[in-house]
């Protein structure tokens, strides 16, 4: 299943794949073991209610713009489950799910949100590499670790659902750089049927020859590869990299941008502008410190909201941003 059909699944079938997970699993360390190779295990919580840990690690998946990676990772380890089976098959019906719905969620999905200026570096990139298959490689000087999650899950919808790969660290004293490139030569049989995206970490005084020579040595390894391998390089705040790794500039965010994002939701959810006013505000109190924002702050922010108007009480949080802004704007009945 693809981001944009996991994006328009709607909550009576999030629902029915919870109680088909609390069927196919016997536990939350079952689920735990299933995602840590896909570098997921952190969204399954240690809780004393296993039907709790599922409904998180939904709603997690789901908020955090992951649902269809979860999704493929189930069916690849309960292929003889017939609750999974069997709840893939009903949902692969197209009419279930309106186009209204459909583009709600996508707007909602905040690996989605702005950053034009990054995703244009990384158009453009693609655009001077190869139609089909080889390297490319992109590298970030200390991103916060929220954005890059975000941007990781956008990076593998734009090079077509890509499998994301646990990271790598690059660091000399850690392992020889021959190990590290062994590691990533065993996508091979994936790079034939899909694109794979790795973070490399090369901070921790990476030397930057070290950089450059393990990305030449992926690049000669994958030359003939039919789907692309994309390498994520993030180092420090004073990180530089070598020619062919295009460098990406840090994310900035302005509450203009938030405002146009607090509106359209807005909109969709029939909500007056007052309202949206209000969001915008509430989010700019919490992440804004004169010009400087938190891109952490701000996402926690957005998502925390989406969460309480798509998977709680969406008029419980509409009237929480009313009642902050000092308004009383009455819902439609």
């Amino acid at each position: 299943m693809d981001a944009a059909r996991a994006r328009a699944l709607s909550l009576e079938q999030l629902e029915a794949f919870a109680r088909a997970l609390l069927k196919a699993y016997q536990g939350p360390d079952q689920l735990r073991e299933m995602l840590f190779y896909r570098g997921k295990q952190h969204a399954v919580p240690h809780s004393d209610s296993f039907s709790s840990c599922v409904h998180t690690l939904i709603r997690t998946a789901w908020g955090e713009g992951w649902m269809h990676l979860l999704i493929d990772a189930v069916r690849k380890d309960r292929p003889e489950s017939s609750f999974i089976s069997d709840w893939l098959r009903d949902v692969r019906d197209p009419s279930a799910v309106s186009a209204g719905d459909t583009q709600l969620r996508e707007l909602m999905d905040t690996a989605y949100f702005d950053l034009y200026h990054l995703r244009r570096r990384v158009a453009r990139a693609a655009r001077s590499a190869p139609a089909r298959g080889g390297v490319i490689a992109f590298g970030f000087a200390d991103p916060d670790e929220i954005f890059l999650h975000k941007f990781s899950d956008w990076l593998c919808t734009y090079f077509g659902e890509a499998q994301q790969k646990a990271a790598l660290t690059l660091r000399p004293d850690l392992a020889a750089l021959g190990q590290k490139l062994d590691l990533i030569k065993r996508y091979r049989r994936e790079l034939e049927t899909t694109s794979v995206l790795c973070v490399v970490r090369v901070d921790g005084g990476t030397p930057v020859t070290t950089v450059a020579e393990f990305w030449q040595a992926a690049g000669a390894a994958f030359a003939a590869a039919a789907r692309r391998m994309i390498l994520l390089f993030i180092g420090g705040p004073d990180a530089k990299f070598p020619p062919g790794i295009t460098e990406l500039p840090a994310p900035r965010f302005n509450i203009d941008d938030v405002d146009v994002w607090t509106h359209a939701v807005a909109r969709r959810l029939g909500w007056p502008d007052e309202v949206a006013v209000a969001w915008t505000n509430a989010i700019e109190l919490a992440c804004w410190q004169g010009d400087e924002c938190s891109v952490r702050a701000l996402y926690e922010e957005m998502d925390a909201a989406i969460k309480d108007t798509y998977f709680y009480d969406e008029a419980a949080f509409r009237r929480r941003l009313e009642e902050g802004a000092g308004h009383a704007y009455a819902a439609p009945d």
